[in-house]
């Protein structure tokens, strides 16, 4: 373990267990739906179906004009998501 607390990662302790994260490819696998469809969904986040927020965006490229971002989200908090309004999704994929 290292000594400073901002340089351990998830994982490092064995009492902690590695953060999972999604993407919107895990929603589409979950859901059977297309890349539109399931960015649509995680785009909303307000009202009875809101979608959780991102755990955090990840950028690849450099400079301004040529970077892309994906959003990634806990995987616990999407499979919750998935729990309250897609009951049964876990019967139909491998996850």
């Amino acid at each position: 373990m290292k000594d400073d607390p901002a340089e351990n990662s998830p994982g490092d302790s064995p009492e902690q267990a590695p953060v999972q994260l999604s993407s919107v490819g895990y929603v589409m696998h979950a859901l059977g739906v297309s890349r539109t469809r399931a960015y649509y969904i995680t785009d909303r986040h307000v009202g009875e179906k809101a979608f959780p927020l991102p755990f955090g965006v990840l950028y690849q490229g450099a400079g301004d004009t040529d970077r892309k971002h994906a959003r990634v989200w806990l995987r616990s908090d999407v499979d919750a998501w998935l729990d309250r309004h897609h009951a049964g999704w876990r019967d139909t994929v491998d996850t």
